[in-house]
């Protein structure tokens, strides 16, 4: 028995050696053994045995092997998510950052802050999106000024006039900026109520310029209702305060009243302009409440704006780079957002690499 067993532990010693495989080995002894007509019971059973011993390390050799594979590829995993989620949460950042007037640094910025869009309507011109732009502005220690960038045909005054204070207030605040409003497409009534609160205001001689005044609109559908046979009944607690109703016929008290609320409105607007413009208007009041708009060129000449100018040409007397603060009509973002979209981007890189890891398998 001993001798069968040494033999075999022979034969399994050269298999590995010659890296062939141990059943090879153990047929051709078997056979050797048959031939010579030594093999008995005990031998076979030792054969077997051995047999069964060798298959057993075999396994749990594949098994390291597969569970070391196994660990890389886990390794791989969770080094491609982390990368995925830093990717995605640098991202959203980046996002947040850029839209909130962050760039890379130059050495003479000139902040610039964009009006777009009806003022109080559009996301551009909103009070609550202009004047966080308008602080960050100001507060850029290396910025040489302030330039207002307007394209807007105005809107409402109340949105305007917070602006105003706001842009009042800062420059209390930061003498040493000056303010440059810069229309381009249009500057008009509301939007150009904010642009002569600047220090210097100029204009492409193809923009649009004015519109000083006040107007009251409202719909009289009371012809069509009667046709209809449609009838409403409003009870005021005073004379006028149904005084917009479309379903009530204006008489000339209501017509009055509207007059002189358009008036007191387009007057104070009139009298802004000449209290900030001073010496170099040159329209009288009635000129000037006319609601005329007016070119570039001729703006100059009525002392509406100081000058001809482009955004680059402003920017090229600072010897500096326009940097850009928003606001941002198609986003602009809360701190609830921006929290939301780090999370997102977190999310979507573990989605990432969960995806990824379905599709690498150790093979």
């Amino acid at each position: 028995m001993g001798r069968v067993w040494n033999a075999i532990k022979s034969a399994l010693a050269k298999a590995g050696a010659k890296r062939t495989t141990p059943d090879d080995h153990l047929i051709k002894l078997t056979e050797d053994l048959l031939e010579r007509n030594a093999f008995d019971t005990q031998q076979g059973m030792a054969a077997m045995q051995a047999v069964f011993m060798a298959d057993a390390q075999r396994q749990r050799a594949h098994e390291r092997r597969l569970q070391a594979g196994e660990a890389r590829w886990k390794q791989i995993r969770r080094i491609t998510l982390t990368v995925m989620a830093l990717a995605g949460v640098m991202s959203a950042s980046a996002l947040y950052l850029y839209r909130n007037g962050f760039k890379m640094p130059v050495g003479k910025p000139v902040s610039v802050v964009s009006i777009n869009g009806e003022i109080g309507m559009e996301q551009g011109g909103v009070a609550e999106n202009i004047i966080p732009s308008l602080r960050r502005a100001f507060e850029n220690p290396s910025s040489k000024g302030v330039i207002l960038r307007i394209n807007s045909p105005g809107g409402l005054p109340v949105d305007s006039e917070r602006v105003n204070r706001e842009l009042d207030s800062l420059k209390k605040k930061y003498p040493n900026k000056e303010v440059t409003a810069v229309i381009e497409t249009i500057g008009a009534s509301a939007a150009y109520m904010i642009a002569v609160h600047a220090d210097k205001i100029c204009a492409g001689q193809y923009s649009l310029v004015g519109s000083i005044g006040a107007v009251v609109s409202a719909w009289n559908v009371n012809g069509l209702a009667e046709r209809l046979q449609v009838k409403k009944e409003a009870f005021g607690s005073g004379k006028f305060k149904a005084l917009l109703d479309p379903f009530k016929v204006m008489d000339e008290d209501d017509r009055r009243k509207v007059f002189d609320l358009v008036g007191e409105l387009g007057g104070t607007f009139a009298a802004e302009v000449q209290s900030r413009r001073k010496e170099r208007l040159k329209l009288t009041r009635e000129e000037l409440s006319t609601g005329e708009v007016w070119t570039g060129t001729q703006a100059v000449k009525n002392g509406l704006i100081d000058e001809i100018c482009t955004l680059e040409s402003v920017a090229s007397r600072y010897d500096a780079v326009p940097r850009d603060y928003g606001p941002y009509t198609s986003n602009v973002w809360t701190p609830g957002e921006v929290g939301r979209a780090l999370g997102a981007g977190f999310l979507g890189g573990m989605m990432g690499a969960a995806a990824e890891a379905g599709t690498l398998k150790p093979r």
